[in-house]
């Protein structure tokens, strides 16, 4: 056993009084480290664990956990470094929100799913390398990342949460996830190519200070909320490719004059639009 006297460093070896049934349970005593290092041979961290231990700066996860649990390092506001090591398979739900002092992450090539908001409100996350061997990907798994550039996987553009200024999606991209650009407040215009197919549910929620939006010929389907609360658009042109407008795509967007679709576009969600909003159908 390894269990260090309360100071700067803890070890957690699998014969810890921290760890039962091969995994780390949750306790007060976690909140007084700066440095955590867990050895190998404990296959769980649980739900929780490590949450809200403001005081941590450096966590340690060896290649034999497999599960890094749901909140297990939410709300660590003061960690700065997260070693995970090959070997972990899932990053749960939440694990590491709310982490603002971290910068950098590696997700190494075990790593097979990673879950709902794994990394959510990080505003400090600059840099996050995601491996080819993740085969399922959350929701908002990098929402409120306000100061991470544009993160793409495979063809997927999952989040751009610093975005500002006039944006232009690149070429490579063919969908973009839901919550994307939700709440970049600084986002002035965007020009949407055709190569994308896809704009997610709330791609472009509450941007509230964009005022021009290029959707180019090739977009398919534009989902629910999609620019709900976009105050400054004034007027949206729909491609003839649209086949789908989602419900409350364009609902709060209380500036917007006009809107043209193309006359055989029948599968629009309910109050997609706003009210006194001119639906100009072209032919």
């Amino acid at each position: 056993m390894s269990d260090d006297a309360p100071g700067e460093i803890l070890t957690i070896t699998a014969d810890s009084k921290y760890v039962g049934n091969n995994m780390i349970e949750a306790t007060e005593e976690f909140k007084q480290y700066r440095k955590i290092i867990i050895e190998e041979g404990i296959a769980h961290i649980c739900m929780g664990a490590f949450q809200d231990c403001t005081e941590l700066e450096e966590i340690v996860i060896p290649g034999s956990v497999v599960l890094i649990g749901d909140i297990a390092f939410d709300g660590c506001t003061g960690l700065k470094k997260a070693v995970i090591q090959n070997g972990v398979k899932v990053i749960g739900w939440g694990a590491f929100s709310k982490c603002r002092s971290l910068t950098d992450i590696v997700i190494p090539d075990s790593v097979e799913e990673i879950e709902n908001f794994a990394f959510s409100l990080c505003t400090g996350l600059r840099n996050v390398t995601i491996p080819q061997s993740v085969e399922e990907m959350g929701r908002n798994i990098f929402i409120g990342c306000t100061s991470l550039p544009m993160i793409q996987f495979g063809s997927t553009l999952l989040s751009w949460q610093s975005a500002a200024g006039d944006v232009v999606i690149p070429n490579s991209i063919t969908e973009i996830d839901e919550d994307a650009f939700s709440g970049c407040t600084g986002l002035k215009s965007i020009v949407i190519p055709g190569s994308v197919h896809t704009i997610g549910w709330r791609a472009f929620d509450q941007c509230t200070e964009l005022t021009g939006a290029v959707i180019s010929e090739g977009v398919e389907e534009i989902g629910d909320h999609a620019f709900a609360g976009c105050k400054k658009l004034t007027d949206i042109v729909i491609p003839n490719s649209a086949a789908y407008i989602g419900w409350r795509a364009f609902s709060g967007c209380t500036g917007l004059k006009s809107i043209s679709i193309p006359s055989d576009l029948t599968e629009i969600g309910g109050d997609a639009f706003p009210e006194n909003c001119e639906i100009i159908k072209r032919s």
